[in-house]
């Protein structure tokens, strides 16, 4: 039975045990066939295998996560992560993985509370022609310079932390007054909001309830993964 209950749905390993909106687990295949003449099966063929995992925190439930980039060939420090479920025929799903996060983002209107949404990737995995997982080789995790952008009225925190080479309206090469969005009406009220960009150094802990401010944030954290032989 593929039901389950979001009450009996617990995730550790991250955050403060509370205040998980949703989560999405999947799994994303894909398949290198080596076709050759004569024949519609393949001659050989090479499977890779990575999960993704997405959660939604009501914001200031979750961390901080630091994002520096690899300066050698070893892994970041990654998230271990257990999700426990229960179904409806009385079984328990689980999954422990370890994770890297490769996204961000950030969103709060005027007069609604905070959320955040963690996008994480595991380690590919290798399957040869015979469906069995390549034990060979170690794969690296290699982190890149994460970049991001923010648009905020000055007062929400988005959780969004930059480090260097921050491009707003005071540094932009050309006139830009911000994120402007306004339409017709009796009266028509908009926002006029900042915005910058830049290399980022943190995510995490966003404001949760500030009434009165809003703000939108992405970040995209990149990664290569790095076979070395056993």
């Amino acid at each position: 039975m593929p039901y389950i209950i979001s009450a009996g749905t617990f995730v550790t390993g991250i955050g403060i045990g509370r205040g998980v909106q949703s989560l999405n687990l999947s799994l994303n295949v894909t398949p290198n066939r080596l076709w050759h003449l004569g024949h519609t099966d393949a001659y050989s063929e090479n499977i890779i295998v990575q999960k993704q995992l997405t959660i939604v925190f009501y914001a200031g439930a979750s961390e901080y996560y630091y994002l520096e980039p690899s300066l050698g060939c070893l892994s970041p420090i990654p998230k271990e992560i257990s999700i426990a479920a229960n179904n409806c025929e009385g079984g328990v799903f689980q999954d422990t993985t370890e994770w890297w996060l490769s996204g961000y983002s950030y969103s709060k209107e005027v007069q609604s509370v905070g959320s955040e949404t963690w996008n994480f990737i595991s380690k590919p995995y290798y399957l040869d022609e015979n469906r069995q997982l390549v034990t060979t080789i170690d794969i690296r995790m290699i982190r890149g310079v994460s970049e991001g952008q923010k648009s905020t009225d000055g007062g929400a925190d988005t959780g969004v932390v930059f480090s260097s080479s921050i491009l707003d309206e005071t540094t932009l090469p050309f006139t830009f007054v911000g994120d402007v969005n306004v339409s017709q009406g009796s009266p028509g009220i908009g926002r006029a909001n900042d915005l910058q960009f830049g290399i980022v150094s943190r995510v995490g802990l966003g404001d949760f309830r500030k009434d009165g401010t809003d703000g939108t944030a992405s970040v995209t954290i990149p990664y290569t993964p790095l076979p070395i032989a056993i």
